[in-house]
């Protein structure tokens, strides 16, 4: 195909042809590198804190679960009491 090519058009836009090609895949080729290198090294560190935050989350409501289990069979366990009295 490239002998074909080089065939069909004069050297001088042949010569030009492969110049831009060779300029554009270049400039496309490090666009590429520098925006994906860029988009791992912001992405990672937000990651890494969301799965933190997200376990920070799942201990809090654990952590309210066990207050309100407590609570609760505190009240329950409060023997002669109003409903809704607070235990002593």
């Amino acid at each position: 195909m490239g002998n074909l090519l080089s065939s069909l058009l004069p050297a001088r836009v042949h010569k030009r042809l492969s110049r831009l090609w060779t300029n554009s895949y270049w400039l496309v080729s490090t666009a590429a590198w520098v925006v994906s290198t860029a988009a791992i090294t912001l992405a990672a560190p937000v990651i890494f804190h969301y799965e933190k935050e997200c376990q920070m989350f799942e201990t809090q409501a654990q952590f309210y679960q066990q207050q309100q289990a407590l609570l609760a069979s505190g009240v329950a366990g409060a023997s002669g009491s109003a409903p809704g009295a607070a235990p002593l």
